[in-house]
């Protein structure tokens, strides 16, 4: 199980990830304002969020794969 600060960082490291991806490629396949969007809802929805991030950093690496 992660700790608190470990999912902070986590989802520093995913931002970082999709603001360096869009400039690099393309804003709309790397979109951190999906992921924000997703993000705001896990909290909302108070989805645990060690499984959120599992899950997008999978959707991360697909996304990543294809383009």
């Amino acid at each position: 199980m992660l700790h608190d600060n470990e999912i902070e960082i986590l989802i520093a490291k995913l931002r970082n990830k999709y603001d360096e991806y869009a400039s690099k490629y393309n804003p709309r396949w790397f979109n951190k304002d999906a992921f924000e969007e997703r993000l705001q809802i896990a909290l909302g929805n108070k989805i645990d969020l060690e499984a959120f991030i599992v899950a997008e950093i999978a959707h991360f690496e697909t996304i990543r794969k294809r383009y």
